[in-house]
């Protein structure tokens, strides 16, 4: 009765064998909720749950991955075996995102164009890279072999004093099950960039386009400046690239747009009473945060035409696929063709040109990053 397999004292000494198992759980389940109540509701991540558990369990048995709450582990005192569920039941873990450098001496010699861009790393996708400065043109010639549409894109060549990125751990919106962000069909699935914390270079390798048009008040057409019909004195050849001059043209007609009517001539508003309002007034009412002054390189602007133009050929965006793209039919840039015109990038036809300041036409913004 005393010593036998279902004896009194084998079965006195399972139970404290028990109860000290329980007593372990519930001291680290009531010190990952304390730290959890202190937090305000936000939820822990892995390596501080995993710095609580190693209070209380054996390091070498404390899994990898928490996800799976069957692993087990060894408790310090006495070596009991503890199920994960045991402690973790209930509790919600916060992925945290692991970087992967893009090393400079390889992968800086490698194409991002058609990567998706989280710019802030808040956890939205707010474009997809069309142009690398790195890299420079992936692709030959103009757009569509349209004359009007040669571009260059801008390389930096001291590549230590670019900016590091990352691919993204996150799961977005949209993400798909192969781990790939996915705009739409026509852009694919491909993996989201955000800058690395720890980068030591500065300037912005790549240029985003944002994945939708831009809109004002519900409005999705604007006139480019409805009074500045036969006005425009920046005006640019067919033949010239401005690749890399959208943000300061951008810069420009805001600047005329508000201080300078004698120039171009009254702005056209909501309160105009036509048909649209003057896109560089709308576009700094909108959702996004545009560009102001040189100092301002995390804000939005109009694409010159050879930004447009790089857009086009870069993604290879044809007149056929473009609405899967999800584009409009065509886009105002910031460049000036005449006196009356501004260049347009025409997608149903797949080119650049002139376009009346005083029709209507689509909004897309571009950003560095």
């Amino acid at each position: 009765m005393l010593s036998g397999n279902n004896g009194i004292l084998n079965r006195a000494g399972e139970a404290r064998e028990v109860t000290g198992v329980k007593q372990v759980v519930e001291q680290a389940r009531l010190d990952i909720l304390g730290e959890l109540a202190d937090k305000k509701g936000e939820n822990l991540t892995e390596t501080k749950i995993k710095e609580i558990l190693g209070t209380y369990f054996k390091e070498d048995t404390i899994p990898e991955d928490l996800s799976d709450l069957n692993q087990v582990m060894k408790t310090k005192s006495g070596g009991y075996t503890v199920k994960l569920s045991e402690v973790l039941d209930g509790v919600t873990i916060k992925k945290e995102v692991k970087e992967t450098t893009i090393a400079k001496s390889t992968e800086k010699t490698e194409s991002y164009v058609g990567y998706y861009a989280d710019i802030d790393n808040d956890g939205d996708v707010d474009g997809i890279i069309y142009a690398d400065m790195i890299v420079g043109n992936t692709k030959s010639g103009p757009w569509n072999n349209d004359d009007w549409s040669d571009y260059n894109v801008t390389t930096i060549a001291d590549v230590t004093t670019v900016k590091d990125y990352v691919v993204s751990t996150r799961t977005y919106e949209g993400q798909t099950t192969a781990g790939k962000y996915k705009a739409n069909d026509g852009f694919g699935e491909k993996d989201v960039l955000v800058p690395a914390t720890n980068s030591t270079g500065t300037k912005d390798r790549f240029y985003v386009m944002a994945l939708e048009d831009f809109t004002n008040n519900s409005k999705n057409k604007f006139y480019w400046y409805y009074n500045a019909y036969g006005k425009l004195n920046r005006i640019i050849g067919t033949s010239a690239i401005d690749f890399g001059e959208g943000k300061q043209k951008t810069i420009d007609m805001i600047n005329d747009w508000n201080n300078n009517t004698a120039k171009y001539g009254e702005q056209t508003t909501a309160s105009s009473e036509k048909d649209y309002i003057d896109l560089w007034g709308a576009i700094q009412d909108g959702q996004y945060n545009i560009v102001s002054t040189a100092s301002d390189s995390k804000k939005w602007f109009i694409p010159s035409k050879s930004e447009w133009s790089a857009f086009g050929e870069e993604l290879e965006i044809t007149q056929v696929d473009h609405k899967s793209k999800g584009l409009s039919d065509w886009y105002w840039s910031s460049s000036q063709s005449d006196t009356v015109n501004a260049y347009n990038a025409f997608f149903y036809r797949g080119c650049i040109d002139g376009y009346n300041v005083n029709g209507s036409g689509s909004v897309r913004l571009s950003t560095t990053f």
